[in-house]
């Protein structure tokens, strides 16, 4: 019986420990989520994805022949499939499972310096929606009046450190596959398109995609570090290709990019479901939904 209880004590100390680890680590993974400016930016994805609907509508003709019902209630779904709680559910679990202690701590002591501080500044304030005419601006000056070569190749450079295009890219292709697979399989079989096919159209916008995010991704840099100093730029591309750096960017991307995917197979899923009830077809909306993961 002694045996038992010392057994017993020990199991429950094990477990209190294991459990304040847990939370120690919760803590540490919350405080990194919200000073990397990351809760920040995911509260304006349903604004930012809601902008992207809109222009896509503008500019598509298939779109814009849809009663405006039926395009305002798509549009009213976004704010639901893409609730910024969801999201971070998403992006805290990849955190909690990528990232040790060690790494969130060093992370969180680049955040807290004075650069750090400047750097997530910069990029809250360019997430913002009414920041995306202000890039757009800034893509024009680069072909009428380009930067200094230097500052190009820098931000060029801080873009292969933190994967930005091909990440935009991935997270682009991946998102409109998992709306129309969505929304096909929501469909009566006859109107379905098979997924290997929804695919390969798809991806067939890859090469289109990659010079457009690519021009994007410059001009974003552009504007959202024009505060900063080449000198500054060369210690962020510094952290950003550090072993910590990497791991931090790995993490954070595939949370956002598997929150993003499942947010959009919801909101595919709930725009079949609208598309049925209204007894409208797929065909308006192939290859017309593009989120704008920007």
């Amino acid at each position: 019986m002694a045996l038992f209880k010392c057994l017993l004590a020990t199991v429950l100390i094990c477990s209190s420990l294991a459990a304040n680890a847990f939370c120690s680590q919760n803590a540490l993974i919350e405080e990194l989520y919200v000073k990397s400016g990351l809760e920040k930016q995911v509260k304006q994805t349903p604004n930012s994805v809601e902008q992207g609907f809109d222009e896509a509508v503008h500019k598509d003709e298939n779109l814009r022949r849809m009663p405006q019902s039926v395009i305002s209630g798509i549009r009213s779904l976004i704010e639901e499939a893409f609730a910024p709680e969801l999201l971070k559910n998403e992006i805290i679990k990849e955190m909690e499972a990528g990232m040790e202690d060690e790494h969130v701590k060093r992370v969180l002591e680049w955040l807290e310096s004075g650069l750090g501080r400047k750097c997530t500044a910069a990029e809250e304030a360019a997430s913002r929606p009414n920041a995306l005419s202000a890039i757009q601006l800034m893509a024009a000056q680069i072909r009428t009046s380009p930067p200094p070569p230097d500052r190009l190749n820098l931000m060029r450079r801080l873009d292969q450190a933190m994967g930005a295009t091909e990440t935009l890219v991935s997270l682009a292709l991946n998102t409109q596959i998992a709306v129309a697979s969505a929304i096909a399989a929501s469909l009566p079989p006859e109107q379905q398109q098979p997924l290997s096919e929804l695919k390969k159209q798809i991806e067939l916008t890859r090469p289109q995609l990659e010079s457009a995010m690519n021009a994007y991704v410059l001009a974003s840099f552009l504007y959202t570090y024009q505060t900063l100093s080449n000198p500054e730029i060369r210690a962020y591309i510094n952290f950003a290709a550090s072993r910590t750096g990497k791991i931090y960017h790995k993490v954070t991307v595939a949370g956002f990019t598997q929150a993003m995917i499942s947010a959009s197979i919801k909101w595919g899923k709930s725009i079949g479901a609208l598309l049925s009830e209204t007894g409208k077809t797929y065909d308006a909306l192939n290859n017309a939904i593009e989120l704008r993961a920007v």
